[in-house]
C-alpha cells in the first residue's frame, strides 16, 4: 500500500501538531523531517570522526523501538516473516525503502536493500548500519557485529555476526509514551490539508516533498538520542541554515517566513507550534503537545538548534539563550 492509499484510508492519521501511524500491530506517533537536512548532519559528523557514535545512536534508537513497540504477539511470529513481509510492507508504504531481503543461517545474517532512506541521499554512512543492527538485536537477543558492508545509493548488502550479550538500553514504558504523546483535538492546518493545497507534494516515488527537498516519517526517539549525545552542536544550525536557504524564498518578508516555519514543523507533527517576537528582536518558540521519544530522557537540543538555523533567514544575529520544558510543552529562547 503506498503512503498515499495509507493517507486516504486513515491508516496515517493526520491532526494537528501531529501524524498518527495506526497500522494494525501498533499506534503510535510519528514526526516527518527533512530527509537531505539529517543525512547532511549524519554525514558531517562521520566525517569529523563520530561515525561509531551515530551508529550506536541509530542501534540503541531501533532496539528500543521493537522492544517496547512492537507488540508481543507480533514478536512471536517467525522473525524472517516479520522482516521480509510485514516490516517490508511498512517501510516501503511510508517510502522509506524501496526493497528489503534477510535471511538468517546460523548466526550469520545477510540484508540485502534497495533505496533505503540516508542512504539514497549520502551513499555510505553508519546511521542505516546502526539501523539495521539495533532491529536484529531487538528480535534475535544478541549482540550484532558487522562482518562486510557495501553501501551504495541505491543497493546496500549487510553481513552481521550474532553473539554476545546485550546491555540493557533505559526506557520509557510503552504506556508513559503513548500518554506523553497524546494529542487533544484542536481546530488548524493538517498534513491532509497542506497536500490538498500542494504546499506539499506527493510524487510517484510514494514520497512527500516540500519544494522537491524530501520529507520522511521518522519516530521521534531518534532526534531526542542525538540531541543527547550533542555532537557538534555548533555546526547544527549551520547545517539548518545552508539548507533552508535552498528552499525557502530570499523575496519572503520576516513575517512570511515565521509564518512558514510555524506551518511546516506544526503539519510535520511536531505539535502545536507559536513564535513570539519580542520587542528587542528576540524569539520565543514554545511547542505544546511536543513528541516525545522512548528513550528514558527527552533532550531537544536538536530540534531547537536546527530550527535557530531556520530563523537566522530572519535574523544572523540570534542565538540560543534557554530550553524550558514543562508538562505539556516546551519552549526555546533565541535572543541577539
Amino acid at each position: 500500500m503506498k503512503l498515499s492509499e495509507s493517507l486516504r484510508k486513515n491508516i496515517i492519521e493526520t491532526r494537528v501538531g501531529a501524524v498518527v501511524n495506526k497500522f494494525k500491530f501498533h499506534h503510535r506517533r510519528d514526526t516527518l523531517f527533512f530527509e537531505d537536512l539529517l543525512a547532511r548532519y549524519v554525514i558531517e559528523c562521520e566525517k569529523e570522526g563520530f561515525g561509531e557514535q551515530i551508529m550506536e545512536i541509530s542501534r540503541r534508537w531501533m532496539l528500543l523501538y521493537f522492544t517496547v513497540l512492537v507488540p508481543s504477539p507480533i514478536k512471536r511470529i517467525p522473525k524472517l516473516f516479520l522482516l521480509n513481509s510485514l516490516m517490508r510492507k511498512i517501510w516501503n508504504s511510508m517510502g522509506l525503502i524501496g526493497d528489503y531481503h534477510i535471511e538468517k543461517e546460523g548466526d550469520i545474517v545477510k540484508i540485502k536493500t534497495i533505496n533505503e532512506a540516508i542512504t539514497r541521499t549520502v551513499g555510505v554512512n553508519k546511521l542505516t548500519v546502526g539501523f539495521h543492527m539495533g532491529i536484529m538485536e531487538a528480535l534475535f537477543g544478541l549482540k550484532a557485529n558487522a562482518l562486510s558492508i557495501r553501501q551504495d545509493k541505491e543497493h546496500c548488502e549487510y553481513e552481521f555476526r550474532l553473539e554476545g550479550t546485550l546491555m540493557p538500553v533505559a526506557a520509557k514504558t510503552k504506556e508513559c509514551y503513548r500518554t506523553l504523546n497524546a494529542m487533544q483535538p484542536v481546530e488548524g492546518y493538517t498534513l491532509k490539508d497542506v497536500l490538498k493545497m500542494k504546499l506539499i507534494v506527493m510524487k510517484d516515488d510514494n514520497r512527500m516533498y516540500f519544494r522537491n527537498s524530501p520529507i520522511s516519517p521518522v519516530e521521534n526517539t531518534l532526534f531526542h538520542m542525538i540531541g543527547e549525545l550533542n555532537i557538534m552542536p555548533e555546526n547544527m544550525p549551520k547545517i539548518s541554515y545552508e539548507f533552508f536557504k535552498e528552499i525557502v524564498r530570499k523575496d519572503a518578508d520576516k513575517e512570511s517566513k515565521l509564518s512558514l516555519l510555524k506551518m511546516l514543523f506544526q503539519v510535520m507533527g511536531w505539535g502545536m507550534v507559536t513564535i513570539l517576537v519580542k520587542s528587542d528582536g528576540g524569539i520565543i518558540i514554545e511547542i505544546r503537545n511536543p513528541p516525545h521519544g522512548l528513550a528514558e530522557h527527552d533532550n531537544w537540543t536538536y530540534l531547537f538548534r536546527t530550527l535557530l538555523g531556520y530563523l537566522w533567514l530572519v535574523d544572523r544575529r540570534l542565538r540560543l539563550e534557554s530550553i524550558r520544558e514543562r508538562p505539556g510543552s516546551v519552549s526555546c529562547e533565541y535572543s541577539r
